[in-house]
């Protein structure tokens, strides 16, 4: 289990009004197991005003949470998860999915990881989180239209117009 954090703490709300400013960030990822059939706990790309997760517990808890801390909104954390093992504890619709999370391991919508293929109308192309090939993730929010969408694709093909995941969710009292 590792954190990696970038060093300086970044500001996404407005001081005038405290609403929470759009975003987008996105990267590159590739799960090599050690075993190809075994998935694990996966991977997060994680916000939090805080990078001291001293605390947490590994595996299912993906070192952000414990079984104390477990939902309390004063976690303020906004977590898009990759994950690679079915944890029943936590509602995992299976052991590859992409899921958004606040404040608690149970994911708000989640999906089979995937691609909507061809536009808007276009069938979605499943993919395996622990294939080892490289693949991209866009975490993207609209803070006017308080809309979270990510998207997940592999690097040889263009990025999809179509989200993986959209919620509309108010990020003013997690961020």
């Amino acid at each position: 289990m590792g954190h990696n954090f970038y060093d300086v703490p970044l500001h996404f709300k407005n001081s005038t009004n405290g609403s929470v400013f759009s975003f987008s960030t996105t990267f590159i990822f590739a799960i090599v197991p050690k075993h190809a059939d075994i998935g694990s706990n996966g991977m997060a790309f994680v916000i939090s005003p805080s990078n001291n997760f001293q605390a947490a517990l590994p595996d299912g808890y993906l070192g952000l949470l414990n079984d104390v801390n477990m939902g309390n909104s004063s976690n303020h954390i906004v977590a898009v998860e990759l994950d690679t093992f079915q944890d029943l504890e936590f509602k995992d619709i299976d052991d590859n999915h992409v899921g958004i999370n606040i404040n608690i391991l149970e994911s708000i919508i989640s999906a089979h990881a995937g691609y909507f293929h061809a536009g808007k109308n276009g069938t979605i192309k499943y993919l395996n989180l622990k294939s080892g090939d490289p693949m991209q993730v866009w975490a993207e929010y609209n803070g006017v239209n308080k809309q979270f969408n990510v998207t997940l694709y592999p690097i040889d093909v263009p990025k999809p117009d179509l989200p993986l995941l959209s919620l509309t969710l108010d990020l003013t009292s997690h961020a």
